[in-house]
Protein backbone atom coordinates (compact mmCIF):
# COMPACT_ATOMS: atom_id res chain seq x y z
CA UNK A 1 0.00 0.00 0.00
CA UNK A 2 1.10 3.68 -0.81
CA UNK A 3 2.28 5.75 1.84
CA UNK A 4 0.83 8.88 -0.31
CA UNK A 5 -2.63 10.00 -1.79
CA UNK A 6 -1.81 12.34 -5.23
CA UNK A 7 -5.73 12.85 -6.10
CA UNK A 8 -6.13 14.62 -9.36
CA UNK A 9 -9.35 15.16 -11.51
CA UNK A 10 -9.88 13.79 -14.90
CA UNK A 11 -12.87 15.56 -16.72
CA UNK A 12 -14.90 13.75 -19.23
CA UNK A 13 -16.24 16.78 -20.70
CA UNK A 14 -14.49 15.97 -23.57
CA UNK A 15 -17.62 13.29 -25.03
CA UNK A 16 -19.93 16.27 -25.17
CA UNK A 17 -21.69 19.25 -23.59
CA UNK A 18 -24.03 16.79 -21.20
CA UNK A 19 -20.64 15.71 -19.76
CA UNK A 20 -19.73 19.12 -19.38
CA UNK A 21 -19.43 18.23 -15.30
CA UNK A 22 -18.45 14.83 -15.07
CA UNK A 23 -15.11 13.79 -13.94
CA UNK A 24 -13.41 11.08 -12.56
CA UNK A 25 -10.95 11.63 -9.55
CA UNK A 26 -7.59 9.02 -9.00
CA UNK A 27 -4.41 8.58 -7.03
CA UNK A 28 -1.90 9.08 -9.01
CA UNK A 29 0.83 7.33 -9.93
CA UNK A 30 3.88 6.94 -7.77
CA UNK A 31 7.11 6.79 -9.81
CA UNK A 32 7.83 3.00 -8.54
CA UNK A 33 3.97 2.19 -9.44
CA UNK A 34 5.32 3.48 -13.33
CA UNK A 35 8.59 1.79 -12.77
CA UNK A 36 6.73 -1.28 -12.99
CA UNK A 37 4.79 -0.13 -15.77
CA UNK A 38 7.72 0.09 -17.96
CA UNK A 39 9.34 -3.36 -16.79
CA UNK A 40 6.35 -5.24 -17.57
CA UNK A 41 6.71 -3.94 -21.35
CA UNK A 42 3.37 -3.41 -21.48
CA UNK A 43 4.03 -2.30 -25.16
CA UNK A 44 4.50 -5.70 -26.14
CA UNK A 45 2.27 -7.24 -25.23
CA UNK A 46 -1.59 -8.44 -26.91
CA UNK A 47 -4.08 -5.77 -27.52
CA UNK A 48 -6.39 -7.45 -25.09
CA UNK A 49 -4.25 -8.26 -22.01
CA UNK A 50 -3.13 -4.33 -22.51
CA UNK A 51 -6.74 -3.69 -22.18
CA UNK A 52 -7.34 -5.65 -19.74
CA UNK A 53 -4.13 -4.66 -17.64
CA UNK A 54 -5.31 -0.92 -18.60
CA UNK A 55 -8.84 -1.11 -16.90
CA UNK A 56 -7.09 -2.94 -13.69
CA UNK A 57 -4.96 0.18 -13.12
CA UNK A 58 -7.99 2.86 -14.49
CA UNK A 59 -10.20 0.92 -11.12
CA UNK A 60 -6.95 0.69 -9.38
CA UNK A 61 -6.51 4.00 -8.71
CA UNK A 62 -9.97 5.54 -8.89
CA UNK A 63 -11.02 7.43 -6.02
CA UNK A 64 -14.78 8.88 -7.00
CA UNK A 65 -16.25 10.15 -9.90
CA UNK A 66 -19.73 11.44 -11.48
CA UNK A 67 -21.15 11.33 -15.02
CA UNK A 68 -24.63 11.74 -16.35
CA UNK A 69 -27.17 8.99 -16.05
CA UNK A 70 -30.24 8.86 -18.70
CA UNK A 71 -31.56 11.63 -17.87
CA UNK A 72 -28.49 13.94 -17.89
CA UNK A 73 -28.63 14.36 -14.05
CA UNK A 74 -25.15 13.82 -12.27
CA UNK A 75 -25.18 9.86 -10.75
CA UNK A 76 -21.87 8.83 -8.89
CA UNK A 77 -19.57 6.83 -10.96
CA UNK A 78 -18.88 3.90 -8.59
CA UNK A 79 -15.61 1.64 -9.20
CA UNK A 80 -17.30 -1.16 -11.07
CA UNK A 81 -19.46 1.21 -13.24
CA UNK A 82 -16.33 2.22 -15.21
CA UNK A 83 -16.89 -0.42 -17.49
CA UNK A 84 -19.69 0.59 -18.38
CA UNK A 85 -18.02 4.01 -19.40
CA UNK A 86 -17.45 5.16 -23.45
CA UNK A 87 -13.61 3.15 -24.47
CA UNK A 88 -12.03 6.38 -25.18
CA UNK A 89 -12.45 7.17 -21.35
CA UNK A 90 -10.43 3.95 -20.78
CA UNK A 91 -7.87 5.27 -23.24
CA UNK A 92 -7.58 8.49 -21.84
CA UNK A 93 -7.69 8.16 -18.15
CA UNK A 94 -4.73 6.00 -19.22
CA UNK A 95 -3.06 7.98 -20.83
CA UNK A 96 -3.73 10.65 -18.05
CA UNK A 97 -2.37 8.51 -15.01
CA UNK A 98 0.65 7.74 -16.81
CA UNK A 99 1.65 11.12 -17.88
CA UNK A 100 0.32 12.82 -14.12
Amino acid sequence: MKKFCYASKFSLDFLGKDWKDAFLEFDGLSIKEIRELIDGNIDKKDPSVIMKESLELVKRQFIKGMAPGKNGELKKVEKEDIEELPKQVLDKAFVFLVQG
